[in-house]
């Protein structure tokens, strides 16, 4: 079972981290086989930050007060037709060329979204056969509320969904195998994020705004920390989202992946290698002089294909300053001192709910932003010079 699946509580932690014979940060960073990179850590550095993922749920619970049914009303039309998908089917989109995507939604300026979708579903490669087991199709409730996404058992369909199907339509329990992928898709599926997430950003924010626009980069950010005594590190994202004045300020961080790295009885996990390397880059976001809409809070939108999640770490100043000496291996039930975690499900861009949750998501990041603005409270991280001084 994956990190992700398994470590919920300090006591389940403790137990997994002295099977493994986890050790500390400091200890990793003292060895011969120390990773700068953390695009190449694994389990042993999510021990040594003490990780702490917490159950999935389909808000996002920092922006909770933000993201509810209704929140997406009222908007610019592209929004709607951005949640209501394209008129035609997966089938049709992958057999059109770019120009014709283009022209043939001119009017919704959504041709360059669904252009975007259309190499990731060329990109698929499925079996359609059952498992050995021949697991039976399992039955799901009925939604109390028409926009509920569940996550739980959520597996990926085998076959796209009907681009315009309903928010209370269930993903198919046919098991997915992951075909090969070109290097290239991954490059596809931060084209597509990228204008997935421009779409909301450019047209639910008023021309009128008097507070700074909130707006996607390109640019792949560097993050490092180190000293002239210590083994630093460092993480580049994939782009990501920022407020845009003097000095721009980062809202969320953006990672791209061509595939699943892990997945089992034909439902997704978050890889340990992909969260050992969200959490570094988060971690280095934290501790490198990057100005922030949140001192404590990092964001980020992790995209695998048409498949969407969003991620919110909690690093306080307290645990920055004395994580990286502690022994996951000694019992400490402070949560203070554990890096936390909290996760929505997979959002799937090729269906109505997945994208509408998607919106949401990204109008509470921009009110999110905006507060803080008003609030001012961006974070400007010069006081953390002395991170690797925890002595």
């Amino acid at each position: 079972m994956a990190y992700y699946d398994r470590i919920k509580t300090p006591r389940i932690f403790l137990e997994n981290a002295l099977t493994r014979q986890a050790v500390s940060f400091a200890t990793l960073q003292q060895s011969e086989n120390w990773e700068c990179a953390a695009s190449r850590w694994g389990i042993q550095h999510l021990f040594a930050c003490r990780v702490i993922c917490k159950q999935p749920s389909d808000i996002l619970p920092l922006l909770a007060d933000r993201v509810y049914p209704g929140c997406e009303d009222g908007l610019h039309e592209c929004i709607n037709n951005l949640i209501q998908g394209p008129r035609d089917s997966a089938a049709t989109l992958k057999r059109m060329a770019e120009i014709q995507i283009v022209h043939a939604y001119e009017r919704e300026s959504l041709g360059y979204v669904w252009a975007a979708l259309a190499p990731l579903l060329k990109s698929e490669r499925v079996d359609f056969h059952t498992s050995t087991s021949e697991r039976r199709v399992r039955e799901r409730r009925q939604p109390e509320r028409q926009d509920y996404v569940s996550s739980a058992g959520f597996q990926i369909s085998s076959s796209p969904p009907d681009m315009a199907d309903t928010a209370s339509s269930a993903p198919s329990s046919i098991e997915y195998t992951e075909g090969p992928s070109a290097p290239l898709v991954e490059d596809y599926t931060v084209r597509f994020l990228s204008c997935l997430i421009r779409c909301v950003l450019n047209y639910s924010q008023p021309l009128t705004k008097s507070k700074p626009f909130i707006q996607y980069h390109d640019e792949r950010l560097a993050y490092a920390f180190g000293t002239n005594t210590e083994k630093g590190f460092k993480a580049i994202d994939d782009g990501g989202v920022q407020i845009e004045q003097e000095e721009n300020s980062q809202v969320a961080l953006v990672e791209a992946k061509r595939s699943f790295q892990d997945i089992r009885d034909g439902s997704p996990t978050v890889s340990d290698e992909l969260l050992a390397q969200i959490v570094g880059e988060a971690l280095a976001a934290r501790v490198s002089k990057t100005e922030r809409v949140s001192e404590n809070n990092i964001v980020s939108i992790v995209a695998v294909k048409y498949y969407i999640k969003f991620f919110h770490f909690s690093i306080t100043e307290e645990f920055v300053h004395q994580f990286r000496t502690l022994a996951p291996t000694d019992e400490n039930p402070d949560m203070a001192t554990y890096m936390q975690l909290d996760s929505t499900g997979w959002f799937d861009m090729r269906g109505k709910a997945g994208r509408k949750y998607f919106v949401r998501h990204l109008l509470g990041l921009i009110g999110w932003a905006n507060d803080a603005v008003i609030k001012g409270n961006i974070q400007d991280l010069e006081n953390l010079e002395d991170f690797m001084d925890t002595e």
